[in-house]
């Protein structure tokens, strides 16, 4: 006889037939459970990654809310930044008017300056030219004519010289005695003349681009009785 493994009876065939089965069924409804917790653990992971998802779209809808309420600030502030410019604008061109007339001073001032430079040099020569004037006026023999002619020409040279540089002798027998440029010396009646006229001129006056440089000394003409020794004729004629 043939000893070997028992045949398995029908009921143990059916038994072996349906444990698989309750194992594959549980082995699904496991992985669908581990499947629904990994889904949840995304949707937590998600939400604790980007907190602020609700907020930025809150944020959104009350942005658009406030774009009207901010255009009145946005006005106000245009208004105040139009006036701000307004006033640099106005400020810029006064300095500009401030700087134009600082600079056409500063030219007049330099400009005078230069005119001026030589007025104590030409004034320390009008001795030189009164010594002249005086010789001039020296009666000579006709020996010495010769020598008047070349003094008076060396003196007209000088005199042109200095004209160059802005001398000019002032006016004064038979004009007006003005103490501005006049200074009377002396006076005399006199009665073919009008009264306060100058008749006579002891020491030439110069003036320099205008400027009085030396009064001019001279006798002026009055009318009328001769004034006592006690009178005082110094203040109207400026005798000094």
């Amino acid at each position: 006889m043939r000893f070997g493994k028992p045949k398995p009876s029908k009921d143990e065939e059916s038994t072996d037939q349906t444990v698989p089965t309750k194992a594959t069924s549980n082995s699904a409804k496991s992985a669908n459970a581990a499947g629904d917790e990994h889904l949840i653990s995304v949707v937590i992971d998600d939400v604790k990654g980007n907190p602020d998802a609700g907020t930025d779209q809150n944020a959104q809808a009350g942005a658009s809310t406030d774009q009207g309420s901010g255009a009145a600030p946005e006005a106000g502030q245009i208004k105040k930044l139009t006036e701000e410019n307004a006033d640099l604008r106005d400020r810029l061109l006064r300095k500009q008017a401030e700087f134009e007339n600082f600079r056409k001073r500063n030219d007049r001032e330099r400009q005078e300056f230069a005119r001026f430079a030589n007025f104590e040099m030409v004034r320390d020569l009008l001795p030189v030219l009164d010594g002249f004037e005086l010789a001039l006026q020296v009666e000579s023999s006709e020996a010495l004519e010769g020598f008047k002619r070349g003094m008076e020409l060396v003196y007209k040279k000088l005199l042109e010289g200095l004209k160059k540089t802005g001398l000019s002798p002032i006016e004064s027998l038979g004009h007006k005695f003005d103490p501005n440029f006049h200074q009377a010396v002396a006076h005399e009646e006199r009665d073919d003349v009008e009264d306060h006229t100058v008749v006579e001129e002891f020491q030439r006056g110069y003036l320099f681009h205008g400027r009085l440089m030396r009064a001019a000394m001279v006798k002026v003409a009055v009318r009328g009785k001769e004034p006592d020794a006690g009178d005082d004729v110094s203040e109207e004629f400026n005798i000094q």
